[in-house]
């Protein structure tokens, strides 16, 4: 099941006690670094995970996927400038980010969505809206 978008600036909730939100965006110049990248006008996002459900949550399945512009073309993803994976899971009480590049041209920024998916069985959580960087 997919929950309804909320703000590019909104929290989100796949289960109860668990808040995803995004960092401001920022737009950088991705880079290729290996065979099949393109580099180019990109941008980097950092999801935030809050973990207030009294346990350890795994985040080795969790995923983040951007799409842009008004067809919700899949954006590549990049791994540099800043890309960072989750740790393995998020204690209770705790928070963890991950760090995601996506080439977007200027041009298409003006309808994004992030797609978050903790993993299967639960809620995937949409950030949507127009980027402005």
């Amino acid at each position: 099941p997919t929950q309804p978008p909320v703000a590019l600036d909104a929290p989100a909730a796949p289960v109860a006690n668990l808040e995803v939100t995004l960092a401001p965006i920022e737009a950088v110049t991705g880079v290729a670094n290996i065979p099949g990248e393109v580099g180019g006008p990109s941008l980097r996002i950092t999801v935030r995970v809050d973990n207030r459900t009294g346990a350890a949550v795994d985040l080795t399945s969790a995923v983040v996927n951007l799409y842009y512009g008004a067809q919700g073309t899949p954006a590549l993803t990049l791994l540099e400038p800043g890309h960072r994976d989750f740790p393995g899971q998020v204690a209770a009480g705790e928070s963890a980010e991950v760090v995601r590049v996506f080439l977007v041209p200027p041009d298409q920024r003006g309808q994004v969505t992030v797609e978050f998916d903790l993993s299967s069985g639960t809620p995937v959580v949409l950030f949507a809206g127009p980027v402005s960087v």
